[in-house]
């Protein structure tokens, strides 16, 4: 039981990072800005802000939480499919392919990093927003 929870916990963990440095390369806050300046005044902007960075620890708590029910629920039902067709395997291996398939989801933001970074310099929320890598939005355009 300890290896699916030692991958869970690095799961979380990168999971954390990659969001913190997402939102410090990308300069998260001043898109954010930009975007919101067109619907609020700047006071109820710098309150929105000042309110996300009080409370920006809860996002980094329910990382994990959600992460934790995901995998638990896909394990579940892949382990509720192979009972009902007679097959023998056991939950934790279940938990564990499906941590390790987790961490392809990592790779997305990592993209977006490396995309926004090197290549689109110039960008708004609402491209960091329809960003998807190697889909084929980003070739026909999201209008």
């Amino acid at each position: 039981m300890k290896k699916p929870l030692f991958k869970y916990l690095i799961l979380s963990i990168l999971s954390i990072v990659i969001a913190e440095i997402f939102k410090k390369v990308i300069h998260f806050d001043n898109s954010l800005c930009n975007s919101l300046s067109e619907q609020l005044t700047s006071k109820q902007i710098e309150n929105f802000i000042g309110f996300q960075k009080k409370w920006h620890w809860i996002y980094y708590m329910f990382i994990p939480v959600i992460l934790l029910i995901k995998t638990l629920l896909i394990a579940a039902l892949l382990y509720t499919g192979l009972t009902i067709s007679d097959r023998d395997l056991k939950f934790y291996r279940l938990w564990d392919a499906v941590i390790k398939a987790e961490f392809i989801f990592l790779l997305v933001p990592v993209f977006k990093i490396i995309w926004f970074y090197f290549f689109q310099t110039s960008y708004s929320l609402k491209d960091i927003r329809n960003f998807y890598p190697l889909s084929a939005l980003n070739i026909t355009g999201y209008a």
